[in-house]
């Protein structure tokens, strides 16, 4: 993980029937100041309205926008196929706004579990609890686990070095962002 915020808004995805979502973003002038959006998209109008709202914020604010999206490791059979049915309702999203193949990141969940919440081989309740409690102590109030879950890729990925090479050397030195600063 990186030592500091990306300048960069990112759209984290937790794709299941039910999907949490977030944006997290650091505004220019604010750099110690995280912004968050975050809902549960279970129709194309709500994936809608979060890639929309996601690259309203980055135009506005002049940043790209990165997806984060969550993948399932050794998951076999018809709940894969269904994730991923529910992953290629998304892809479909971004693809009508020309989100570069190259901007979206796919993690596991082992991988951000462990870099957000510093846990490892939990079961799904006890991870989603642990994210809930993260949750809060980020936002200050309750979300739903999908939310939850959401928001803590999203912090993920503010400090992924997949989020950086995602953007490449040249943007970033564009944004003014180094390792360094």
């Amino acid at each position: 993980m990186l030592a500091r915020d990306i300048p960069c808004v990112i759209l984290a995805v937790d794709p299941a029937a039910t999907s949490g979502w977030a944006l997290t973003y650091v505004l220019p002038h604010e750099p110690h100041l995280r912004t968050w959006s975050h809902g549960v998209a279970e129709t194309w109008q709500n994936r809608s309205f979060a890639v929309d709202q996601a690259d309203v914020i980055a135009s506005t604010i002049g940043r790209p926008l990165v997806v984060v999206a969550e993948t399932w490791p050794g998951l076999r059979g018809s709940a894969l196929a269904g994730l991923g049915a529910q992953w290629g309702r998304w892809l479909a999203e971004l693809e009508r706004l020309d989100v570069p193949e190259r901007r979206i990141v796919r993690v596991d969940t082992g991988t951000w579990r462990k870099t957000v919440l510093g846990i490892t081989r939990q079961s799904g309740d006890a991870s989603k609890r642990a994210a809930m409690l993260r949750a809060r102590a980020v936002l200050g109030h309750d979300v739903t686990a999908d939310e939850a879950e959401a928001l803590c890729i999203g912090l993920f990925g503010l400090r992924s070095e997949r989020v950086a090479a995602a953007l490449g050397r040249r943007e970033l030195k564009r944004l003014g962002w180094s390792e360094e600063a």
